[in-house]
């Protein structure tokens, strides 16, 4: 008997296709399903039945009034049903909601930090307070959308359906991370176990990302960390950093007016060539051909960027180490401090002292691992004015210590 191996979510795993918002449906499980290492978003609220759902290492009890919360190269299998399960399905666009929400509706320029906060909270939500507001959005977006498994004619579009779902989907996003925060639900770093290389290989795809890398990071020898991805999806880590890769440059394509060429620096990829022949094997479908395709079903939906903007993310790469503040890198680069973080929201997920403490945080490990420099030194080096500073990001970021991460990895070696 041949090895099992997770199901990566291709274009007939969901209703959501790359230009949409939201898909919703009901589904009904009497038994065990395959694991699916899932593309998009979803939240599942349990309306009759009973079962057990793991999603990545974690087991979730499924009962009525559960809203269970699946992630981006997150893997989800229902290993268990006592009672025939049913239940809503909410497939969303993470990417589109995360720029509409830190670009457009964060007036006060707060710290939004969604995807973060999700990754480490638990996956499934047990407050029936809570539940009984989200429940609320639930059924307000299916009466916009529709039931996708219902729909045997095409749905017709609202009136301002776009900017109705976006504040329904961006309320139930709201709800879920403060009742998780308050029930003191977070769980460990992204970086902490080996079930999150696929969500750090998606929160990081655009950048330089290696088995060297992962190998530093997770604390595991490259071999390993090959086998393991091997053995979870039957892919090497090149199929699945290239997967991941395609489906931001979907995103691109569908949503921005950005150029093949600027598109596969977005991406890391070295030219456009490269781009087109890697989504062709994987789409079956051109580039060019897909955006036209998007555009064609969805209308022009696309943002503006320069390809002069591309230039601030190298720039913070490479002087990192320096004094570095958004000012600063607005006056150099003429754009406003909202435009800024509007551009690394799109292609990093995050803003951008979020991602300048990142690459600080990231560099400060290359130094422990490799270094006997004392931790004083190595904040200077990476652009910190004091260890202090260097312990509040590296711990916010990591889930652990300077001086943790280096005694974890020389015993690890």
């Amino acid at each position: 008997m041949g090895k099992k191996y997770v199901t990566l979510q291709d274009s007939f795993s969901s209703s959501l296709t790359g230009s949409n918002l939201i898909s919703f449906d009901i589904q009904a499980d009497d038994g065990k399903t395959l694991p699916l290492m899932h593309k998009h978003s979803r939240f599942l609220y349990i309306l009759e039945g009973e079962g057990k759902i793991k999603i990545q290492d974690r087991v979730y009890k499924m009962a009525p009034d559960t809203v269970i919360s699946i992630l981006p190269w997150q893997t989800s299998e229902i290993i268990e049903v006592d009672d025939k399960l049913t239940y809503y399905l909410l497939v969303y666009n993470f990417n589109l909601v995360n720029v509409y929400m830190k670009s457009q509706m964060n007036i006060d320029n707060e710290d939004l930090d969604f995807i973060s906060s999700l990754y480490k909270s638990e996956s499934a939500l047990y407050d029936l307070e809570a539940n009984e507001k989200i429940l609320a959005i639930f059924e307000d977006i299916k009466k916009e959308v529709g039931v996708h498994s219902l729909n045997l004619i095409i749905h017709t579009k609202k009136k301002f359906s776009t900017v109705y779902l976006m504040c329904k989907i961006t309320e139930l996003l709201i709800l879920y991370i403060r009742y998780i925060n308050d029930a003191d639900n977070f769980g460990e770093s992204i970086a902490a176990k080996k079930e999150n290389i696929f969500m750090y290989i998606f929160l990081h795809s655009s950048k330089d990302i290696s088995l060297e890398v992962l190998s530093k990071i997770f604390l595991m020898s490259e071999s390993a960390i090959s086998q393991y991805i091997k053995d979870v999806t039957g892919l090497g880590f090149l199929d699945i950093l290239h997967e991941i890769r395609i489906y931001k440059a979907k995103f691109l394509l569908s949503h921005t007016d950005m150029t093949l060429r600027e598109i596969a620096k977005a991406v890391n990829y070295s030219d456009p060539a490269q781009l087109s022949k890697i989504f062709q094997s994987k789409q079956t479908i051109g580039t060019r051909d897909f955006r036209k395709l998007s555009q064609l079903i969805e209308g022009d939906t696309s943002f503006t960027f320069k390809p002069e903007d591309l230039k601030l993310i190298d720039y913070i790469n490479e002087n990192y180490a320096k004094d570095t503040d958004i000012m600063d890198v607005s006056k150099k680069f003429g754009l406003t401090s909202k435009n800024i973080n509007k551009l690394f929201v799109y292609f990093m997920e995050q803003n951008f002292y979020s991602y300048l403490h990142q690459v600080r945080v990231h560099a400060a490990c290359e130094l422990l691992v490799n270094t006997d420099d004392p931790i004083t030194d190595i904040a200077i080096a990476v652009g910190y004015n004091s260890s202090k500073t260097l312990l509040r990001n590296f711990v916010k970021i990591l889930d652990m210590t300077p001086s943790e991460f280096r005694s974890s990895h020389q015993a690890d070696l």
